[in-house]
């Protein structure tokens, strides 16, 4: 049976909790690559375009990660901050603002990690 034309179906948590959590391990990422860089982790940002592809890789269509993004930045999880997205702790703060935030495992991978 096909859907309306116009009609989508809710957001479940778990399609949430599942863009969330890889946007996180791509923040992660960038916030590595910039601190290797000896710059202040506050200017890593992850590409909102980067995340979306990597979304629809793992079947998450482009009209879906906008109901997604729009969702968490409702929820205030990430704020857009024009190409880039960010985390948003708890306080309403971009995550990467924490002290000791950086890994100590070194990555060579920057594609979508603002540098």
């Amino acid at each position: 049976m096909r859907a309306r034309a116009g009609y989508f179906r809710p957001l479940s948590e778990p399609e949430i909790g599942n863009a969330l959590d890889q946007l996180e391990a791509m923040h992660r990422l960038a916030r590595e690559n910039v601190a290797l860089q000896g710059r202040d982790i506050a200017a890593a940002g992850v590409l909102i375009t980067t995340w979306r592809d990597e979304l629809a890789h793992r079947g998450i269509r482009r009209e879906r990660f906008r109901l997604i993004l729009v969702e968490l930045e409702r929820r205030s999880l990430v704020a857009v901050d024009g190409p880039f997205v960010k985390i948003v702790d708890e306080r309403g703060a971009a995550a990467d603002a924490r002290a000791g935030e950086a890994q100590s495992s070194p990555s060579n991978r920057t594609s979508g990690a603002r540098a």
